[in-house]
C-alpha cells in the first residue's frame, strides 16, 4: 500500500537533509584529514599502499547517502 504523498515527501526532504549533513561533515573531514575520513584513508593505504583522495571522498559519499536514499524510496 503506497504512501500518502505527504508522509512520502517527508522521506524525501529527511533523506535529502541527510545527504547534505554527510556531505558537510565528509567535506570538513577531508579538509581536516579527521574521522571517518581519515580512517578509510588510512585503511586504503594499509591495503594499497596509497589512497585516491577523491574516490575516498566519493565512496564514504555513496555508503553515507545510499541508505538514505534506499529508504526514501522504500514503500510501505
Amino acid at each position: 500500500m503506497p504512501l500518502p504523498a505527504g508522509r512520502q515527501g517527508l522521506r524525501t526532504w529527511i533523506a535529502l537533509a541527510w545527504c547534505g549533513v554527510s556531505l558537510a561533515y565528509l567535506a570538513y573531514s577531508a579538509v581536516t584529514y579527521t574521522g571517518l575520513y581519515r580512517v578509510a584513508a588510512e585503511w586504503q593505504r594499509a591495503q594499497f599502499g596509497s589512497y585516491g583522495p577523491e574516490r575516498t571522498f566519493l565512496l564514504l559519499l555513496i555508503g553515507l547517502c545510499l541508505p538514505a536514499c534506499l529508504a526514501a524510496t522504500r514503500r510501505g
